[in-house]
């Protein structure tokens, strides 16, 4: 439920990103499809221009080439139309928006914060930041959480991969007596890495060997060759991005993630979505006083409390 609106509350309404995270649409947009509307989208985007063909396995461009051009002779260059992927700005101040889930067992939190494109000047401390706060097990969010506190299975951080401004997703499933809780924990986090509380040397040395570490192993299925192939295409990465990589992730310094999470985290513009009980828990968040808080339906759209 929360991912299905989480995007048109991060991104415009006109946003290419604002779509549902979740892929499903909604029950109108599902139940007025038709079939001219997917021949009208394949007709529209699925251009020989707009594509890139990537092949792995026993084979060699001398032998696929052939069959390449015998089967795709008859596909035509046309006119692509351009996305609308505007900046973005972050809320002048945190929103919460609440969604009721009667008598739900959990509650499900979401906190999303706006990051740059992937591949900025500052990716790779941007990125050991993530490892440090909940790219991880072993990360802060869910050290606390889980292990500590017993509230939640697992408490995560990820980054979205897009080519516009990207979105720094924290989701946290938690018992639902201590949602209010977990809120506050979630935001004492971030209030900790940007200030009191910053990377240490032992984080980020953990949080390099696991990028620099698992590298053996990461190709290991023809899949997964295509898998990264196809992020330097759709990144624009340099032929020698994965030959360097290692040395990338090493040169990062301490000062840089520190410094990274203080200029892209800031705890009072964020965007909260929780789903639970909230005839349980929705006085408990208001009273935390974390932002501005607006309940919203099962579609997104605003309701009275």
């Amino acid at each position: 439920m929360a991912f299905r609106i989480l995007p048109k509350l991060i991104y415009d309404e006109g946003h290419a990103y604002s779509s549902p995270l979740s892929g499903s649409g909604n029950e109108d947009s599902v139940e007025s499809m038709t079939i001219n509307d997917l021949k009208r989208y394949y007709n529209t985007w699925f251009k020989p221009n707009n594509a890139t063909l990537i092949v792995t396995g026993d084979t060699t461009i001398e032998e696929i080439k052939p069959m390449l051009e015998q089967a795709f002779k008859s596909w035509k260059k046309a006119e692509v139309p351009q996305k609308k992927l505007g900046l973005v700005e972050k809320p002048a101040q945190s929103i919460i928006y609440l969604i009721d889930r009667p008598n739900s067992q959990q509650s499900a939190i979401i906190n999303a914060q706006i990051m740059p494109r992937y591949g900025f000047e500052n990716e790779m401390p941007l990125q050991a930041m993530n490892e440090v706060i909940g790219g991880s097990f072993n990360a802060r969010m869910n050290m606390n959480l889980r292990e500590d506190k017993h509230w939640s299975y697992g408490a995560h951080t990820q980054i979205q991969n897009t080519q516009a401004q990207r979105p720094m997703i924290t989701t946290a499933p938690v018992q639902s007596d201590k949602t209010a809780e977990s809120i506050l924990e979630i935001y004492n986090e971030f209030s900790g890495i940007t200030g009191e509380k910053p990377a240490t040397v032992d984080e980020l040395a953990r949080a390099m060997d696991k990028k620099v570490l698992t590298l053996p192993g990461r190709w290991e299925t023809a899949a997964a060759v295509e898998r990264d192939l196809a992020n330097m295409v759709r990144f624009g990465l340099d032929d020698e991005y994965w030959n360097t990589y290692p040395q990338k992730v090493r040169s990062v310094k301490l000062e840089q993630v520190n410094s990274i999470a203080k200029t892209l985290i800031n705890t009072e513009q964020m965007i909260w979505v929780i789903v639970g009980d909230m005839k349980e828990n929705g006085k408990k968040i208001e009273d935390l006083k974390l932002g501005k808080v607006i309940y919203l339906d099962v579609d997104g759209n605003v309701i009275e409390k």
